[in-house]
């Protein structure tokens, strides 16, 4: 893309290009759901998810108090709030998990991560939601592929990323904040 600034005409490197889109796009809607950036008053819905040991088991340490939400939700979701999204119920609006497409500044390359209340799980939720948010990236970004990370053991997410046109393309020894050491796929979507 081409913009004027204050020295003339210039171009966009694709990482500011994509940007650019992320924030034009910052609202999906699915058959059931609405994609949009999660707020401060999502805050207990928020926390519902994210201090629930189950949901988080393949991630980070489940949050143990509100507070540790709230400065988590700040720091990782409102802080730098382009390409993260709530994933809402039409039906209620409640906050039932949350998706994100963070963009690479090095390669034309987005990672995407998505987590779901277990109280929702097996309803096709993040099926439905990672179609819509890996179809727009695909299509309006100028990625070379959409990449996924997971943990080996976390079966039901590579069966969701299979059956959403994601294909093994390498693994590695990792560690996280709940684990020193395990065994981390990656998964690709290809343009």
């Amino acid at each position: 893309m081409k913009v004027i600034g204050k020295g003339g005409l210039m171009m966009l490197s694709t990482y500011q290009d994509n940007l650019i889109q992320l924030a034009r796009n910052n609202y999906f809607e699915t058959e059931r759901f609405y994609l949009k950036p999660i707020s401060l008053s999502d805050l207990l819905e928020y926390h519902e998810l994210t201090s629930d040991d189950e949901a988080l088991k393949y991630d980070y340490p489940a949050h143990q108090d509100l507070e540790e939400s709230l400065w988590m939700m700040v720091h990782w979701q409102l802080s730098s709030p382009l390409g993260k999204y709530g994933i809402y119920m039409k039906t209620t609006g409640k906050l039932v998990g949350n998706i994100s497409l963070i963009l690479s500044e090095e390669e034309a390359v987005a990672r995407i991560g998505y987590a779901v209340n277990p109280n929702y799980w097996r309803q096709g939720i993040a099926f439905e939601c990672l179609m819509v948010i890996s179809t727009f990236a695909m299509k309006q970004l100028t990625l070379d592929k959409l990449l996924a990370e997971v943990h080996e053991e976390n079966q039901p997410s590579i069966k969701l990323l299979e059956k959403s046109g994601f294909r093994e393309i390498a693994s590695k020894t990792a560690s996280s904040l709940r684990y020193p050491s395990f065994i981390e796929k990656t998964y690709a979507r290809f343009s």
